[in-house]
């Protein structure tokens, strides 16, 4: 269990075993449902009382404003490719 399984593209040392590439994979997905999970149930308790849609607006607009201000960071910042120099 504990043997890597993963190499890099061009045949490198192993990175990383195929156990922890599937709780990472797993872990993701129960993020994502979880997310998706309370911002319909935010949705749909907002139905049933309309200040709770105000709230809903704000708590999904804040989430939407971080991601993609993170997302923007990280994909804009030369800094943040030191990985892109160097070689295997």
């Amino acid at each position: 269990m504990g043997r890597p399984m993963y190499a890099g593209a061009a045949g490198g040392t192993a990175l990383m075993s195929l156990d922890k590439i599937f709780l990472i994979l797993f872990c993701v997905i129960v993020g994502i449902a979880g997310s998706a999970g309370a911002v319909a149930l935010l949705y749909a308790s907002s139905l049933f009382h309309p200040l709770l849609l105000a709230g809903a607006v704000v708590v999904i607009g804040f989430v939407v404003y971080v991601l993609w201000r993170l997302l923007s960071e990280r994909l804009g910042n030369p800094a943040e490719d030191h990985y892109d120099g160097m070689k295997n």
